[in-house]
């Protein structure tokens, strides 16, 4: 049976023209938009210290992994396959200290590339922008959906840094 969550998303800023908290634009912002999503299975864990370096192959509850989502696994479930199961939704939470100033990087690639490099992903620096979609700052998160049809890892620019992940997928 389905269970739903509710994200709902809130973007205000002020006009430009005022002094105290100036927005980017020359109007006031005010956004809401919020929805009620069906989801069954979730997956929810903590990376308390990212393996950076050369990203390595494999879920982070079996050890020092990289692998957030492993589309070809989660492809291959009666559930991503049924005409109704389009893949899932996602969470990432940079919970590294917000004093810190290194950054969380969040990868994409398909099995070929990963399993043919030895079990490990491209690190995401600057080199190998490619396969990078996105960085976070402290603090910062991420919620988008995702269909499986790749791998999504992580990397991070220093050592000891950290997020949280969840997944919900949808039903």
């Amino acid at each position: 049976m389905p269970k739903y969550i509710n994200p709902t998303l809130t973007l205000t800023s002020n006009a430009t023209s005022v002094s105290r908290n100036p927005g980017p634009l020359s109007i006031a912002l005010a956004l809401q938009v919020a929805d009620s999503l069906s989801v069954d299975l979730v997956d929810h864990f903590t990376i308390s210290a990212i393996n950076n370096g050369t990203p390595t192959w494999g879920h982070p509850q079996e050890g020092s992994f990289n692998t957030l989502i492993d589309g070809s696994a989660l492809a291959a479930t009666a559930e991503a396959t049924s005409s109704t199961h389009t893949g899932c939704w996602v969470v990432i939470l940079n919970t590294t200290a917000v004093t810190s100033s290194e950054l969380v990087y969040i990868g994409y690639t398909d099995d070929n590339d990963a399993i043919s490099s030895g079990q490990t992903y491209t690190e995401l620096s600057t080199s190998n922008e490619n396969k990078r979609l996105f960085s976070l700052h402290a603090g910062e998160f991420a919620f988008f959906p995702f269909d499986y049809t790749g791998d999504l890892y992580c990397d991070a620019s220093a050592s000891s840094q950290s997020l949280e992940f969840w997944r919900f997928d949808r039903a």
